[in-house]
């Protein structure tokens, strides 16, 4: 019994700790903090300009079952927490024209060309877009 009180405590304390949050233009390992809420309130990517690496989290994902192909999709609305603004998140990205992408679901994407396009449809929701 004792165990579980003490594990109350830790618990208890852990959740009162405040926590940092990154936000836009703060480096992070060596990474430049981008905010793109729309999936999540409080969405952040990650942005290493040296070497172009995009680590994107959830603002667009690969459905693709492979790293030599691409599906890249934009988290279905229903799971977004404000899909409008998850829209303008990911208009923030095709400029970067990142040469490694990471996705919060998927594998990688190694080509410039396929993110930036993929990304300017997903980010225009005209019909054409």
């Amino acid at each position: 019994m004792r165990s579980r009180e003490r594990l109350a405590d830790e618990l208890r304390a852990a959740l009162e700790r405040p926590v940092d949050r990154p936000k836009e233009g703060d480096l992070v390992g060596g990474f430049e903090v981008l905010d793109v809420p729309g999936h999540s309130p409080g969405a952040v990517a990650y942005w290493r300009a040296a070497d172009r690496v995009l680590l994107c989290g959830d603002t667009i994902t690969n459905l693709a079952g492979s790293a030599r192909r691409a599906r890249l999709m934009a988290v279905p609305g229903i799971l977004d927490h404000d899909t409008p603004m998850n829209r303008r998140s990911l208009a923030k990205l095709p400029d970067l024209r990142p040469s490694l992408v990471c996705f919060g679901h998927g594998p990688p994407v190694t080509d410039p060309g396929l993110f930036t396009d993929a990304v300017l449809r997903l980010a225009d929701p005209s019909p054409g877009g």
